[in-house]
């Protein structure tokens, strides 16, 4: 790193813990985002061409 006034944080979290912070971070990004933005992300989304053909067949 360039500047040498840093630490390393202290925090960690187990396996449960890591998994019950996705699921709140899941379901406060789906109400504060994705719910009231949907119309917009589905026509931002559909400029978007999928070529990939796996996901084109799960998508259909």
């Amino acid at each position: 790193m360039k500047y040498q006034d840093y630490s390393l944080t202290q925090v960690e979290y187990d396996r449960e813990e890591r998994s019950q912070m996705a699921v709140t971070q899941g379901k406060f990004t789906e109400e504060a985002f994705i719910k009231p933005y949907q119309h917009i992300l589905n026509e931002w989304a559909k400029s978007f061409a999928v070529t990939n053909e796996r996901v084109k067949k799960h998508a259909a």
